[in-house]
C-alpha cells in the first residue's frame, strides 16, 4: 500500500499513525507527503514568511527541500503537540472537581434507586403531612412516592447545576482581564453553588408534596415536575482564551 498525505495534521501522531496504514500487520508499503504553503496549519503559523528569502522567490510548482523548512515544520507540530498538552491539562483541573462532585451526589441516588437508603424527608421536614399521607395510602406507598420524586429532583438539580457550570465557564477568561486566576475564581464559584444543591433539592421534593391536593384516593402530582431531563452533557474551556497564537522564535 502507498499513503500519499496532503494536508498536515496539528498532531505528528495522527501523522504517524496514517504513515502508519502502508505497512499494516507487516505488509511491505511506503508513504510520502505533498504538502502546500498554503496548508491551514502552516498558514496559521506563517511559515512562508519564516523561510529564507531564497526560498520565497522560487516559482509554486517547484518543490522546496532543505532541512530548514523540515526543521520549521517539525517545530510547528512540536508547538502544537505541547499547546495541546497543556490544555488537556488545563481542562483537567477543571473537569477533577465536577467530578467528584458528582460522585458524592450520585453515590446518595444510587442508594436510594437500589434501595439502600430509606427516604425520611417528609418524616423530618414535614413530619405531620407525612403521617397523614401514612394513615392514608400507606408507609410503602408513600415512600416508594418520595423515592422516587427525589430521584426526579436530583436529576433536575445536577442538570441545573451543569447549565449554571456551562454558563460560568463560558465567561471565566475574562477574569483574567481583572488579574484574577480563571481557575481559582471558577472553582469558587461551583464550590458555593454545588453547597447549596442538596438543600435545593430538598426543598423542591417538600414544596411538590406542600403543593399537591392529596383529596383524592390518588396522588395526583403535576406532571411536568415529574419530568426528567432528556440528557446532560459537559463541554471543555481553556482559560487562555486571548492566548489563540503562538510565534515561531
Amino acid at each position: 500500500m502507498y499513503v500519499i498525505g496532503t494536508n498536515l495534521h496539528e498532531s505528528v501522531r495522527v501523522d504517524q499513525q496514517l504513515r502508519g496504514r502502508a505497512g499494516r500487520q507487516g505488509d511491505p508499503g511506503s508513504s510520502r507527503y505533498m504538502i502546500s504553503l498554503e496548508d491551514d496549519l502552516l498558514v496559521r503559523f506563517g511559515l512562508r514568511e519564516s523561510l529564507p528569502k531564497e526560498y520565497q522567490d522560487l516559482q509554486q510548482d517547484s518543490p522546496l527541500k532543505g532541512s530548514r523548512i523540515c526543521n520549521l515544520i517539525n517545530h510547528i507540530q512540536l508547538v502544537m503537540d505541547g499547546q495541546h498538552i497543556e490544555i488537556r491539562k488545563t481542562l483537567n483541573k477543571y473537569a477533577d472537581l465536577i467530578e467528584q462532585q458528582r460522585r458524592i451526589l450520585f453515590k446518595k441516588r444510587e442508594a436510594l434507586l437500589g434501595e439502600f437508603l430509606r427516604p425520611t424527608l417528609l418524616m423530618t421536614r414535614v413530619p405531620a403531612i407525612y403521617e397523614q399521607l401514612c394513615r392514608r395510602f400507606g408507609k410503602k406507598r408513600v415512600e416508594d412516592t418520595e423515592r422516587f420524586i427525589t430521584l426526579v429532583q436530583i436529576d433536575n438539580g445536577w442538570a441545573n447545576y451543569l447549565a449554571y457550570v456551562s454558563s460560568v465557564r463560558e465567561g471565566i477568561h475574562l477574569e483574567s482581564l481583572s488579574h484574577k486566576n480563571p481557575l481559582h475564581e471558577y472553582h469558587r464559584l461551583i464550590i458555593n453553588a454545588y453547597a447549596t444543591l442538596e438543600e435545593r433539592i430538598e426543598t423542591a421534593v417538600v414544596e411538590l408534596f406542600l403543593t399537591t391536593d392529596f383529596s383524592s384516593l390518588k396522588m395526583d402530582f403535576q406532571l411536568e415536575a415529574l419530568r426528567v431531563p432528556s440528557a446532560t452533557w459537559t463541554y471543555m474551556i481553556n482559560d487562555s482564551f486571548f492566548q489563540n497564537r503562538i510565534n515561531l522564535l
